[in-house]
């Protein structure tokens, strides 16, 4: 098999679609992996490199095979909680780091399972870590709660901005888990009773939120230890769609897409009563996933590698957001 350091699973689809083509304009090498032999030789032809086909229901030897040469492993396909498990499995048998696309809660507990044998291999399990909004979130995150003194609850905000692709709709349809909150160190359901607006301080006013299960749920609070942790979701630009699944786009257009800024907002609770606010402008998520996953390569192939269960801001640090060119922050 012609090998590369580098394997995007799931490049056939719209976000890591994206990916490959920053990654080779980045000059970074890289194979793709898939299912569907017809979707992937298709996309491997297009842009000019090699393709394994194989699935997370093979055999764990036939997935073993496929890893065979890698360094870095990028699970793009989505439901998480349907391939995160054999795939980790697989790089950890191979000595390959993980990471993937996800914003699910499964991938990181599936990760944390598994800390002590990836540390044994001397593995990364990374989940979100080319999630371009999930790193924002989490390293933003990390950075505000580490200036606060003795913070006690972390709220953040994600707005989803314009339209979202097939591969999306796709993930969010065939996995609606329930949402959750972390209260007093313990997650608890979530079911919203919460203030139910927030303001971007873009111009566009309050806008109605959602609870989210977000991964910082789970990863800054093993990080930094915070007690309280709640997530939230905005949608605007167009509501999610409704229509079958082979009828919704691809994904948004390049134009689309730079029409539609994301935002996030945060909000931490100290012990003492105050309160620390901040926004942030960033571009579109999906180029933001681009980005993220070139990025991650990077580090990962570089060697900025801590064996276990990691997230970007546990690998990374909270200042590996900057890493996003453009992105805005303020304090208020």
């Amino acid at each position: 098999m012609a090998t590369a350091p580098l394997m995007l699973y799931g490049a056939a689809g719209y976000s890591l679609g994206l990916a490959a083509e920053r990654l080779q304009a980045a000059g970074i090498s890289f194979i793709i992996g898939g299912r569907t032999e017809s979707k992937v030789k298709a996309k491997a032809a297009a842009l000019g490199v090699s393709y394994r086909i194989f699935s997370a229901d093979d055999e764990p030897a036939a997935i073993d095979e496929a890893l065979s040469g890698l360094k870095l492993f990028v699970n793009g396909a989505g439901p998480f909680h349907n391939t995160c498990e054999q795939f980790m499995d697989a790089c950890i048998r191979k000595g390959v780091h993980y990471t993937d696309i996800s914003a699910e809660l499964n991938s990181l507990n599936t990760a944390i399972t598994r800390d002590a044998a990836a540390k044994e291999a001397g593995v990364m399990l990374i989940p979100s870590a080319c999630s371009g909004m999930e790193v924002m979130l989490d390293c933003i995150g990390g950075l505000l709660l580490q200036k606060a003194q003795n913070p006690v609850r972390l709220e953040h905000t994600m707005n989803i901005n314009g339209p979202v692709s097939r591969g999306t709709v796709g993930t969010i349809r065939g996995f609606k888990p329930e949402a959750v909150k972390r209260v007093g160190g313990e997650l608890v359901p979530h079911p919203g009773e919460e203030p139910h607006e927030v303001d971007f301080r873009d111009g566009r006013g309050p806008l109605p939120r959602f609870p989210s299960n977000d991964p910082q749920i789970i990863g800054l609070w093993r990080a930094l230890g915070v007690p309280n942790i709640s997530t939230y979701c905005v949608k605007t630009g167009g509501g999610f769609p409704t229509e079958e699944l082979e009828s919704v786009p691809e994904g948004p257009s390049e134009n689309e897409r730079k029409a539609t800024p994301y935002h996030l907002a945060f909000k931490i609770t100290s012990s003492d009563g105050s309160i620390t606010n901040a926004v942030a402008h960033t571009a579109n998520g999906y180029d933001l996933t681009a980005m993220g996953t070139v990025e991650a390569a990077k580090a990962i192939l570089g060697d900025a590698v801590k064996p276990g269960f990691q997230t970007p801001f546990s690998a990374w640090g909270g200042d590996y957001y900057k890493v996003f060119s453009g992105t805005t922050i303020e304090e208020y």
